[in-house]
């Protein structure tokens, strides 16, 4: 195998029509044909390596095996193409570390596999790893994260989850969307009805359109509104979450289960099943800030099922709207037809509902 001390700036590995390149810069420092390159070791210095690897390909069925430590510094591993998988879960302890940067960007629709203990062995002085993602990159992040407001770093926003003293943070081209679960909106862990409320009250305020990238801190997103990862709040963000909810709950509890921490980081593809807003109606009591989320007209933070159908009428008359805006920014991504098939079934919703409110009729007003 061949040892390799990397300069600082950015070394490459890549495949070109069978033959292996290392190169810094423009100067090559290692040239062989793939058939003989079973592995290769670089090890960083004192500056701030990144090491640069593209697709190498299979030899009898084997992959090149590649080790990298980046000792001292802030040092990073970027994938340069696309359709690659790096599973950091199955690394031998020293296959990469003193790592603190992943940036899995390349050129698209790449995949990373991680956890916390993973990150704890590529960081061990640090315990905190940073990550960059585009959208149609894919990332699984492991289980029992607890997810951190988003911070101002450096001109970006990062978002940030924690395990006890171990920190995975986050950067991608979508500030808005949640990287670890685009439908947890309010970013507590759970993907709940308050989620799908959260939107919905944007909306009912007028605020729906495209959301900037935030350029300080003071404008960094206090919920994640942007669910389908488009750039904007509008009402499909909303009907997403609704229909989360009514497939994977399917019952008269007020939370779904939850998703794994992965996220996708693209719009989701496929048809939406018939909507059914009567889960909205299952909240489960929850703190003052959620309390406030709904305005009810008497002021106290109580709402009751009348004041919920108004807020969902609210949002069918913001669909019906926006549709042709909607349709116009998202026909390459999403069969919109679909969408509006079902929300021509408002009426018999809206029929549903005031059935629902008459049998609350003689009950107590429901607390958010």
């Amino acid at each position: 195998h061949r040892r390799f001390t990397l300069p600082a700036g950015e070394t490459t590995v890549t495949n070109e029509g069978g033959t292996v390149f290392v190169r810094s810069g423009e100067a090559v420092l290692f040239q062989r044909l793939r058939t003989e390159v079973s592995e290769l070791r670089f090890v960083g210095g004192d500056g701030n390596e990144i090491l640069a690897v593209g697709d190498l390909g299979l030899h009898n069925g084997q992959a090149i095996d590649i080790t990298f430590d980046g000792q001292a510094g802030t040092d990073t591993f970027r994938l340069l193409d696309s359709a690659q998988t790096l599973d950091l879960t199955s690394l031998p302890s020293d296959g990469i570390v003193n790592v603190e940067i992943f940036d899995v960007v390349g050129s698209g629709q790449n995949e990373l596999i991680l956890d916390a203990a993973t990150v704890r062995l590529l960081a061990p002085d640090s315990k905190r790893l940073l990550v960059r993602v585009k959208s149609g990159d894919e990332v699984s992040f492991g289980q029992d994260w607890m997810v951190d407001a988003p911070a101002f770093i450096g001109g970006e926003t990062v978002h940030q989850q924690h395990q006890g003293d171990t920190i995975l943070q986050v950067v991608s081209d979508r500030p808005w969307q949640n990287p670890f679960n685009g439908l947890d909106v309010n970013r507590d862990g759970t993907v709940s009805p308050i989620d799908v409320l959260i939107g919905i009250n944007v909306l009912n305020e007028g605020n729906a359109g495209q959301l900037n990238a935030p350029m300080s801190a003071a404008e960094l997103p206090i919920y994640y509104l942007d669910v389908n990862g488009d750039q904007f709040i509008s009402p499909i963000d909303v009907l997403i979450g609704i229909n989360f909810l009514n497939t994977a709950a399917g019952s008269s509890e007020g939370e779904a289960p939850e998703p794994p921490m992965s996220s996708a980081l693209s719009p989701p593809s496929g048809d939406l099943t018939p909507l059914d807003f009567s889960l909205l109606a299952a909240l489960p009591a929850s703190s003052a800030d959620e309390n406030t989320l709904l305005r009810p007209t008497s002021g106290c933070r109580r709402t009751s099922s009348r004041e919920l159908l108004t807020a969902t009428t609210a949002l069918w008359s913001a669909i019906e709207a926006r549709e042709e805006a909607v349709h116009h920014s998202l026909a390459s991504e999403w069969r919109f037809g679909d969408a509006g098939r079902e929300l021509s079934e408002a009426d018999n919703l809206r029929a549903e509902a005031n059935e629902f409110d008459e049998a609350l009729a003689t009950e107590d007003d429901w607390l958010f």
